[in-house]
């Protein structure tokens, strides 16, 4: 593990995963019981494969991403991380794994949420373009393309629910965008 794809590639996950668990503690959101349910997994298990089979690939084929990639790739997935972790506080015991309110939820629109709806999944998707770019992965690509198709089935589900039970959220939708400012 002497490459510097592979050492990013497992550092940038690691480094998620410790600061999200830190927000969640900070938050108190990591007692809170939770609800699962199928857009977890349909996110996550490809997320995983992605860098379980990315860096496979990347020390069987090998794959040689030269400077440029790797710092691009790396600079999303980075950037993607801290956005998700700047979101965990900003909606402080509002957060959850899964599609679910929690009985403290409240609508936030200031922050990262002032223009986007959505801007931990933003930092998921920066993480998913970021992460396959550093291995130089097509496997990744795909695992990435797999995971973004159950995030957008997650943000409908998640949307549909927020409408419904989310006091202010239906007005929200109107002058927000979901994800990508000016896109989409």
């Amino acid at each position: 593990m002497s490459d510097l794809p592979t050492v990013l590639a497992v550092a940038i996950p690691l480094a998620q995963g410790l600061a999200e668990k830190a927000a969640m503690v900070r938050t108190g959101t990591d007692t809170r019981r939770r609800q699962p349910e199928w857009t977890f997994y349909a996110v996550n298990i490809p997320y995983w494969l992605l860098i379980t089979l990315g860096i496979a690939e990347h020390w069987s084929r090998p794959t040689h991403p030269g400077w440029p990639m790797v710092l691009i790739g790396a600079s999303l997935a980075a950037a993607g991380v801290a956005v998700r972790v700047v979101c965990h506080y900003q909606l402080a015991g509002g957060f959850s794994p899964f599609v679910e309110l929690a009985p403290e939820h409240q609508l936030i629109d200031t922050g990262l949420y002032r223009r986007v709806r959505h801007p931990m999944y933003l930092g998921t998707l920066l993480m998913l373009v970021g992460l396959p770019l550093l291995l130089a992965s097509p496997v990744a690509g795909v695992c990435a393309s797999v995971a973004t198709a159950g995030l957008v089935l997650r943000i409908s589900k998640e949307e549909r629910l927020l409408r419904a039970e989310l006091p202010g959220y239906a007005e929200y939708m109107q002058h927000t965008w979901r994800v990508l400012p000016g896109m989409w």
